[in-house]
């Protein structure tokens, strides 16, 4: 299931290589996620296993756009993406779970995700999603 909330950012100049930062802890998905992002022109990936891994990179990265899943060990996703969104109010996020869709939808509004993806999702979807929200 797909999602979107707001319309993406207008597209940028001159910025060729954007930071995407995933956090999956499933290694399959996380790998199939890196496997999508590889076919997107300009697209630099930082892989995160753990909410506490990507709040702590997030700093020297500074991601343009964040890929969360929000079953998490230890720190679950809304926290990821709250302690995120006090850093950068503005960072687009796009929430990838295997919660049910009505849980993922709300926790989704909560955070202001701009889009979600329930798994499995076809990775076509995300290639779209990625390219529509990284400009």
């Amino acid at each position: 299931m797909l999602m979107t909330a707001q319309a993406p950012p207008q597209a940028g100049q001159g910025n060729t290589t954007r930071v995407v930062m995933v956090v999956e802890d499933d290694e399959a998905i996380a790998r199939l996620i890196q496997a999508v992002l590889a076919d997107i022109d300009g697209a630099n990936v930082e892989m995160c296993r753990t909410g506490h891994e990507a709040l702590a990179r997030a700093a020297d990265v500074q991601p343009d756009l964040v890929l969360l899943d929000l079953g998490l060990p230890g720190l679950y996703g809304t926290s990821v993406a709250l302690a995120l969104r006090q850093t950068n109010r503005h960072l687009p996020i796009i929430v990838i779970s295997a919660l049910p869709g009505h849980t993922v939808a709300e926790d989704a509004w909560t955070i202001q995700a701009q889009a979600y993806l329930t798994k499995p999702f076809e990775p076509q979807v995300l290639a779209d999603l990625v390219r529509q929200y990284l400009v």
